[in-house]
């Protein structure tokens, strides 16, 4: 009879552990496990981020990337690093063979906008960047709704 219970509870213990849901739960929020191998949110003052958009800024100033696709202009006589500022309004790595970096980058001239960008950089192993491609353009407005943290008129 003392076995018979003893494997009883054991069941039950059991059955209970299996029923729990496989996220960590807060009450109503959820928190959803990461996905291992995808990107997770990086810090914008990293340094290592904050080389990828001076590198990617540095290739369209110097014609280096595609500009001719973007309607922005850097200012005349700016040289590769003055008179214009850039701004990560948000970053997310991605750890493979190396780092990749997917960042929307803002640009500005004082505290004007000229324009934006996504574009993913990849930093290998010995620590060398490159740009792996030159996303889409981000208009004045969505660099400055995303400069202000604000969510998109659509959500």
């Amino acid at each position: 009879m003392q076995c018979f219970i003893s494997l009883r509870k054991t069941a039950l213990f059991l059955f209970f552990i299996m029923s729990l849901k496989p996220t960590l739960s807060t009450g109503t929020n959820e928190v959803p496990r990461r996905m291992v191998g995808g990107y997770s949110p990086a810090n914008v003052r990293d340094s290592n981020v904050i080389e990828a958009a001076e590198l990617v800024v540095r290739n369209l100033k110097e014609g280096q990337g595609p500009i001719e696709r973007y309607n922005f202009e850097f200012p005349a006589g700016s040289g590769t690093s003055g008179n214009f500022e850039i701004k990560i309004l948000d970053a997310s790595q991605q750890v493979v063979a190396g780092m990749n970096y997917k960042l929307q980058i803002g640009i500005f001239v004082g505290l004007t906008c000229i324009g934006g960008i996504s574009s993913t950089v990849y930093r290998d192993l010995q620590g060398n960047f490159s740009v792996s491609s030159y996303g889409t353009e981000l208009p004045c407005e969505e660099v400055e709704r995303l400069e202000s943290g604000s969510p998109k008129e659509d959500e």
